[in-house]
């Protein structure tokens, strides 16, 4: 076995004590447990990794045990932050998208991923996020960005210069969705 997916799973209590048995697994996806024990001991060939994001989500994810994920989705209820530091230990990251569950679109007063130890990511997805500022951003981290996607997400102050995006030289693929909500004129400066 090597891809497992729970969808919608309303377990009372999600525990990785079995994964034991499972030692090949490359993909585990798991949504809506109410709560996690996840022990990641157990998944050291794991590079796609998909869960919902909670407070007790960012201690686990601090693992030494994840550093073959490579790909790292997050779905978010709710969240008025994100910090970037809840996933510094995942050394080989080269994918991570970040957006609500379902349908719904997510509030979320600040998120930072301003740290070194992102350059390495190559895409970088965001989706139905509502954003205060663009200032949230600073694109010089990622130096080795070739993908990045805003999904549907909306801004209070839109983007008027697009030349935000000159630091991402390595950038080949930018995609604005419902750009309405989110740039004011199409002046791109790469």
């Amino acid at each position: 076995l090597t891809n497992l997916t729970f969808t919608r799973c309303d377990f009372e209590y999600f525990s990785s004590q079995s994964f034991r048995y499972v030692p090949n697994l490359e993909k585990l996806m798991v949504s809506h447990p109410k709560n996690y024990d996840i022990n990641f001991n157990e998944l050291r060939k794991l590079n796609l990794l998909v869960l919902d994001y909670s407070p007790e989500i960012s201690k686990l994810l601090n693992h030494d045990n994840l550093e073959n994920v490579e790909e790292l989705r997050l779905m978010f209820k709710d969240a008025d932050y994100f910090d970037g530091k809840h996933i510094s230990d995942l050394p080989y990251l080269k994918s991570l998208s970040l957006g609500p569950e379902a349908y719904n679109r997510c509030k979320i007063k600040y998120i930072n991923l301003n740290y070194d130890f992102l350059s390495g990511l190559e895409t970088l997805q965001l989706c139905k996020f509502q954003f205060p500022s663009f200032d949230v951003f600073n694109f010089s981290v990622f130096c080795n960005l070739k993908k990045l996607v805003f999904g549907d997400c909306t801004i209070e102050l839109k983007i008027k210069h697009v030349k935000l995006f000159k630091h991402l030289r390595q950038l080949k693929n930018l995609v604005i969705q419902n750009s309405n909500d989110f740039i004011s004129s199409c002046a791109f400066d790469f």
